[in-house]
């Protein structure tokens, strides 16, 4: 990674954010309650909204990633906050 911090919708980090990828992406799903008890995502339940909040440089350094999960519509770039 770049340096960035994952945060939940109350402002709060859940995880570490250098852990493998397999570790943020169960974090970040554990939020649904069922998929917290069996490990399976059920199709139905809301996707979770989480933000990644990178320093300018550290937008600079992920510039690519940060376009290329944009495109495909799994970021959304705000930017001054």
């Amino acid at each position: 990674g770049v340096g960035g911090i994952l945060i939940k919708s109350d402002g709060k980090r859940f995880c570490n954010e250098l852990g493998t990828r397999a570790y943020v992406t169960d974090r970040m799903l554990s939020h649904d309650a069922q998929y917290s008890a069996t490990k399976k995502w059920n199709e139905s339940s809301p996707v979770p909204t989480f933000s990644l909040v990178l320093s300018s440089s550290a937008a600079l350094d992920g510039k690519k990633h940060v376009d290329l999960y944009t495109h495909k519509g799994l970021l959304k770039r705000i930017e001054g906050v």
